[in-house]
């Protein structure tokens, strides 16, 4: 809300304040770690991704995605993971690109509550089903787990999945 992105340590004491206000950033709608532990940033006012340090000082700027595609909804999430930059919107589906801002695919995984991608596969929480799709194979599996519904956070992690309910945490292997 206030456009301040604060670096943490290891012991949670803050290592940098980035006020993206300073950067020309006035819109970020999602933030996330790269691979080389710079941030990526989404600025919807412009329709890029950008990468900075923790100075703010920027590395990367994406074209503008208005230029790419005829709409583009706010991106909700950032996933760097195995050399491809993914944005997700739930109503868009999730968009594949190379770090240099190459667009490479577009996916029709639509209303996930939460999104991961990990290893060429895509994990999508929807209701109280995991949905699992390989992205090179394109094929999936469904498995249904209540907790997802009743959980105030779901998050995936290795080949677990967590679920926080009611301030306690659970964990299942897919």
């Amino acid at each position: 809300n206030f456009s301040i992105i604060l670096v943490l340590d290891r012991f949670m004491n803050v290592k940098a304040t980035i006020d993206l206000r300073r950067q020309n950033i006035l819109q970020a709608s999602t933030i996330a770690l790269s691979f080389d532990n710079l941030i990526w940033v989404y600025d919807e006012v412009e329709s890029k991704v950008k990468k900075m340090d923790e100075n703010g000082n920027i590395s990367f700027e994406s074209t503008d995605l208005r230029m790419v595609f005829d709409t583009i909804k706010p991106i909700e999430k950032i996933i760097d993971n195995d050399g491809k930059l993914y944005l997700y919107n739930q109503t868009q589906g999730l968009l594949q690109f190379d770090y240099y801002g190459g667009f490479k695919k577009k996916f029709s995984f639509l209303h996930y509550s939460e999104i991961f991608v990990n290893n060429n596969a895509c994990y999508g929480f929807k209701d109280s089903v995991i949905e699992v799709s390989n992205l090179q194979l394109l094929t999936s599996v469904s498995k249904k787990y209540p907790l997802i519904h009743q959980s105030s956070k779901t998050f995936f992690q290795g080949n677990k999945i967590y679920f926080i309910k009611s301030k306690e945490l659970f964990s299942t292997t897919f």
